[in-house]
């Protein structure tokens, strides 16, 4: 059976298989993953509910794969290191995207996530380098830690959720990403969350985000402008590190910021002037530490 395999770069599977799984022992289930190495096109039964973990992991020779509508899970690294998928539909049955479903998928250049989605776990798409675009549908409200870490392609995300909160790390790395709208609704945007995105310019956070974690902007080198709104209360450690394009700080009127956390702005050479705000009482250690065109700094009394 194992032979009959690799003897062909195409198969389709048995009518009676109803779970890939990474166990090709376990009852009812399928794995292809240990015998998958000349596969270049497969087709998913109907009788499919599920994709589970590990399944088609390392299958670096698929170009194509059919998912039909009665799959609802795309589980834990299911296409992990799918180096030669180009291009993948999800059906609009699947409902939950597990973590790593498609890292290391180095040749994924179309991706169309439906809006049955509603959750995209950590590291889905990590290191997917070829994706240039992507739609967040309106069924996700978080994009967990890492998603999209490591897209180094990834050009332009369209957000059509009312999206709460951007996880660690999620675009880490993204270096093409040239701009990024922050949805009104997101109230978090965790650590490292677009540390070195070196092609974003202008980011403003938007008006629900009193939490930023430390790093989250920081060596986005190409960055001239940030506007930060009233609700923003603290700014973190290394939160805008070397961005050393970085001209303009916006506070918007009322501003709440107490406080502003060590190396915040340091290395920001290209900043050459600030007002801090008024209710502003803390301000950590080298926060403005490589300023070396900062020539004027306001700070209330």
């Amino acid at each position: 059976f194992n032979s009959i395999l690799e003897c062909y770069n195409y198969y389709f599977l048995p009518n009676d298989v109803n779970n890939l799984i990474s166990d090709p022992y376990k009852e009812f289930g399928f794995s292809i993953s240990m015998f998958c190495s000349s596969i270049e096109k497969l087709t998913i039964p109907t009788s499919v509910k599920s994709i589970g973990c590990y399944a088609f992991d390392g299958c670096s020779s698929i170009l194509e794969i059919e998912i039909p509508s009665t799959v609802t899970l795309i589980d834990q690294n299911a296409f992990n290191f799918c180096s030669s998928l180009i291009k993948i539909n999800i059906p609009s049955s699947v409902k939950l995207i597990g973590e790593g479903a498609f890292s290391g998928c180095s040749s994924l250049t179309e991706l169309e996530i439906t809006s049955s989605v509603t959750s995209i776990e950590d590291y889905a798409f990590y290191e997917c380098s070829s994706l240039k675009e992507i739609t967040i549908p309106s069924s996700v409200t978080k994009i967990n830690q890492s998603v999209f870490k490591q897209c180094s392609s990834l050009e332009k995300v369209v957000i059509l959720s009312e999206l709460k909160s951007i996880g660690k790390g999620a675009f880490l790395g993204c270096f093409k990403l040239k701009e990024f709208t922050i949805p009104s609704s997101v109230n978090l945007i965790d650590e490292d969350a677009f540390m070195k995105c070196t092609s974003l310019m202008k980011i403003e956070i938007p008006p629900l985000c009193a939490s930023l974690k430390s790093y989250c902007f920081s060596e986005c080198s190409s960055l001239t402008q940030v506007i930060i709104t009233s609700s923003v209360n603290h700014i973190p450690n290394y939160a805008f590190f070397q961005c050393e394009n970085l001209k303009e700080i916006k506070f918007q009127c009322n501003s709440s910021l107490l406080s502003i956390g060590s190396n915040a702005f340091g290395h920001c050479s290209s900043m050459n002037e600030i007002i801090i705000p008024s209710y502003v009482t803390s301000i950590g250690e080298g926060s403005f530490k490589g300023c070396s065109s900062l020539i004027k700094i306001t700070i209330p009394s």
